[in-house]
């Protein structure tokens, strides 16, 4: 039974002065206790997949082009530094540490709509982006020539410009396997299927991704960003075997950089929602002002 204050105290009067500085210690409430700081530099990352022209096309995951561009505006009126991954990466490696409020920008899937839309504005703001295709469709829509900005995908000839711009990097999302179906969402196992056949179909899915953008970009992608944000048990072990130094999300959560490399792994993210101001989104999340 705990024992009331009142109590306490007449009781402690009757301790030897260990015995009472135990429990005074074991009667401290949870709100009295120092909060613990983590360790490690904050690092913010957003979550966007499409843009668009039209306020009718917007959803869950399409968003105006106008208010990315006015995000990229919030964020260098109110103090904030784009990073690339690749001042992530150096800030584990201790080569130079990321700024204060540092946020990196995603986009998931490889829609034409990026690059159509945000990669122009990229030099303006000086800023930087991650981007994550699917290989199937980017094969698919490299032997197309539909660019409609409202469903269509790019190809690798988008890819190769963007990546030859500095301000993009190029990342893993699997090669096909960005579906539900058969119980499964992603890289996840499916239904009845066992752990060694598993792994035999993601190892085979991420090595036909990696070794077609080796041939497309010249060099396999670092950073692969789980389709859905499904992340099975065993999944930043497999990526780890196939060459990834780094994964990311879906869960809603700031990320602390340190110079351990493990922190780069399963890194969370705030996906953008459609129709909220940037003021007061970022506010919301992040707690500042």
């Amino acid at each position: 039974m705990v024992l009331s204050l009142r109590k306490a105290a007449r009781r402690l009067a009757l301790l030897p002065a260990a015995a009472a500085v135990l429990l005074l210690c074991l009667l401290r409430t949870p709100d009295s206790a120092p909060a613990a700081r983590q360790p490690g530099t904050q690092l913010r990352v957003v979550m966007y997949h499409g843009l668009t022209q039209k306020k009718s096309e917007t959803g869950r995951y399409v968003i105006e082009a106008d208010l990315f561009r006015r995000d990229l505006e919030y964020f260098r009126r109110s103090g904030y530094t784009v990073v690339s991954m690749q001042q992530v990466y150096d800030a584990v490696a201790g080569s130079r540490p990321l700024p204060e409020r540092a946020v990196l920008l995603t986009f998931d899937d490889g829609l034409y709509s990026v690059y159509l839309y945000a990669y122009p504005l990229l030099e303006e703001y000086d800023a930087c982006l991650l981007f994550a295709p699917i290989g199937r469709v980017t094969d698919q829509y490299t032997d197309s020539r539909d660019r409609n900005p409202s469903y269509a995908y790019c190809g690798w000839q988008e890819l190769r410009e963007m990546q030859r711009s500095g301000r993009v990097e190029i990342a893993g999302h699997s090669y096909d396997c960005h579906s539900i179906g058969q119980g499964a969402q992603g890289i996840a196992p499916r239904r009845g299927e066992t752990q060694a056949a598993w792994r035999l179909r993601i190892a085979a899915d991420l090595g036909r991704m990696q070794q077609t953008a080796v041939q497309q970009l010249g060099a396999a992608p670092r950073v692969f960003v789980y389709p859905f944000g499904a992340v099975p048990p065993e999944g930043d072990a497999l990526l780890r075997e196939a060459g990834f130094t780094a994964t990311f999300g879906c869960e809603s959560r700031m990320n602390f950089i340190t110079q351990d490399p493990a922190c780069l792994y399963k890194l969370g993210r705030w996906l953008r929602p459609p129709h909220t101001d940037s003021a007061a989104f970022y506010r919301s999340i992040w707690k500042e002002t």
